[in-house]
């Protein structure tokens, strides 16, 4: 659980228990039984520009007086163990924010074997997005309803017409609303309803599990900048930071492995290859690479990401799609051709300088980066195409959510390099596409 958001309402991400309510024999005492799971990920709320409307709906003399907010909900369906099947479920979203006015919804979208889709661009309006690649598309049979065009509580229904079932997992939920030009927050509640079979004597029945009450949120809508919509919060231009002023700052240090063997096309080949990689995980993962403040290394980069961060989240879901993007790159190569990174993470007090970045936690990082320990973690995880070095604070942050990493394949190290006179903990492990 994050922490509390504005007004004290609770943030998400958080899961709940899908439960049955059931009357005991021979009483009047009702239980909940626990069917499922449910895990409400952290809405997404993006002010959008007039150009992703119709020409017609631009031209309304009010068009310009409102704030056109663009709402991305990752939502996962679980299934406790038992030959449990899923039918049909329903998420909902009521009280959106005060005045709010639903314009658009789009229906869901399921999250496939390379990870979220890229559901966070200024698609047109009233156009529904293309399904995503590898499978993610809802199966034939699956009947999907929106409600909600015109109000405040939205719904979205997935069933499958056919009587047969739905895949548990990651479902993507999105809609354009139309909020007050001083709105800055976006809440409501969150709820989820849905249909199952499951084992009951020597057949099946039908239960309807739900949520046990609905799960309050506020999320901050992150402010367009002119020319692109914002993910998060402004990152001050290079001139607005006087040198020498710090901030904490989450920083990431990437390199390829067995740069300096290739010839120079080679390595040509690799710098392309590693900012495609960067590119498309950042955008698969929801963060704004515009808004990171990089400084290129050939073979690597080190990159300060923007304030403002849910610092454990944006790790666990960049890694991840590092490792997808990675695995998609390599498919069908040989060994010798693959493009293979190490990563660390680090966060700390970071100086702007006249000529890059300073403070112990950019010298940290690389120094992570660039060990011995994480070179031969690397290497000797054959089957990996990403060796990750975590810092002892990061490593704790992230094994208290939900992360979708292997943690466990971790291993701590002291770093001792007597020559640098540096001494660190460190998480050392490689990181699958799953």
């Amino acid at each position: 659980m994050t922490a509390p958001g504005p007004g004290g309402e609770a943030a998400v991400p958080v899961r709940q228990d899908l439960v049955e309510f059931e009357q005991m024999l021979g009483g009047d005492t009702i239980r909940a039984v626990p069917q499922g799971t449910v895990e409400f990920g952290r809405p997404l709320a993006y002010e959008i520009g007039l150009e992703c409307f119709p020409p017609g709906f631009r031209a309304l003399s009010d068009a310009g007086d409102w704030r056109y907010v663009r709402v991305v909900l990752p939502v996962t369906i679980g299934l406790l163990p038992g030959r449990r099947e899923l039918t049909a479920m329903t998420v909902g979203l009521r009280r959106a924010a005060p005045d709010a006015l639903a314009l658009d919804l789009e229906p869901p979208r399921r999250v496939g074997a390379d990870g979220l889709p890229a559901v966070l661009g200024s698609r047109p309006f009233g156009v529904t997005p293309p399904p995503p690649p590898d499978g993610a598309a809802l199966g034939p049979g699956v009947a999907v309803e929106v409600s909600g065009h015109g109000g405040d509580s939205l719904g979205w229904t997935l069933r499958n017409a056919t009587g047969g079932t739905l895949p548990a997992g990651t479902y993507v939920l999105g809609a354009v609303l139309r909020l007050p030009p001083s709105a800055t927050v976006l809440s409501g509640e969150l709820s989820a309803s849905t249909s199952m079979r499951r084992p009951y004597l020597d057949a099946f029945r039908l239960s309807r599990p739900r949520t046990r009450h609905p799960e309050p949120f506020a999320v901050p809508i992150a402010v367009r900048e002119r020319g692109r919509p914002a993910i998060e919060a402004r990152e001050p231009a290079a001139d607005e930071t006087p040198e020498g002023t710090g901030s904490r700052r989450l920083c990431v240090a990437a390199d390829a492995e067995s740069y300096s063997s290739r010839d120079v096309r080679g390595q040509l080949d690799v710098q392309r290859r590693l900012v495609e990689v960067l590119e498309a995980a950042t955008r698969y993962a929801g963060l704004d690479r515009n808004l990171w403040t990089t400084q290129p290394q050939g073979d690597g980069e080190l990159a300060l990401l923007p304030l403002g961060l849910d610092e454990p989240r944006a790790v666990a879901d960049l890694l991840r799609e590092l490792a997808v993007a990675l695995r998609r790159l390599n498919r069908g190569l040989v060994p010798q051709a693959r493009l293979r990174l190490r990563v660390a993470v680090h966060t700390g007090m970071v100086y702007p300088g006249r000529n890059g970045f300073a403070g112990s936690a950019v010298v940290q990082v690389c120094r992570l980066r660039d060990s011995d320990d994480l070179r031969r973690t690397l290497r000797e995880a054959a089957s990996a195409d990403l060796g990750v070095a975590l810092s002892e604070p990061i490593y704790e942050e992230l094994r208290q959510l939900p992360s979708g990493l292997a943690l466990d394949r971790f291993v701590r190290v002291s770093l001792d390099i007597a020559e640098k006179k540096f001494r660190a903990v460190t998480w050392l492990g490689p990181v699958e596409a799953d």
